[in-house]
């Protein structure tokens, strides 16, 4: 059986965990702003053959970013669920979850959270 920590501790780490995820999304966006200008530069010091390799460069590293950070946003809260569902695979019914994320992310902690009452009552 799992140690269940109290619900305050819970409650601490989680908020951690999202300011934590938070801080690092906001770090993310002024290093990218901050070297925004240094693509600029780019254009100035390539001739005009380089710049399609330059602006290639450009959308992949952008696109990456994004994606890395949309799976940060899914990433957390769906392993959340998976761990929350080992749980009562063990046979602890009174795990819930707090329900964060996307909306879709929100819909099935709710749902796990009514399938778990069900099963503990």
């Amino acid at each position: 059986m799992m140690r269940r920590w109290p619900v305050t501790f819970d409650t601490r780490w989680q908020q951690w965990l999202l300011d934590r995820n938070r801080r690092r999304f906001a770090t993310g966006l002024w290093i990218a702003l901050a070297f925004y200008p240094c693509f600029a530069l780019l254009d100035v010091l390539a001739g005009t053959s380089a710049l399609r390799f330059l602006w290639t460069t450009r959308v992949v590293v952008l696109a990456g970013t994004l994606v890395m950070f949309a799976v940060r946003r899914v990433g957390s809260p769906v392993s959340e669920i998976v761990e929350a569902s080992q749980q009562v695979a063990a046979g602890d019914f009174s795990t819930r979850i707090n329900p964060h994320g996307p909306r879709f992310v929100r819909t099935v902690a709710s749902a796990f959270n009514t399938m778990t009452a069900r099963l503990e009552a």
